[in-house]
């Protein structure tokens, strides 16, 4: 026999798996709004560029994982 889950009802981590997605949102929704959806200023280091690319890949894995049924 298996032992019980510490976490109680299944429900419990998928609440909080569902609460922790709606926060990541958020806050990619406020990063997209500071940076103008990733737009690089017109100065950029090469820095920049790539830390906008990934934050924007990240974005997009986030969503493709999370959406994905």
């Amino acid at each position: 026999m298996l032992p019980s889950a510490n976490f109680g009802k299944i429900s419990v981590p998928i609440q909080v798996m569902d609460s922790e997605h709606e926060q990541v949102g958020g806050d990619f929704e406020t990063i997209r709004k500071i940076t103008s959806n990733y737009q690089l200023p017109e100065d950029a280091c090469s820095s920049y560029t790539i830390l906008f690319k990934k934050l924007d890949e990240y974005e997009n894995d986030l969503h493709r994982h999370v959406h994905r049924k």
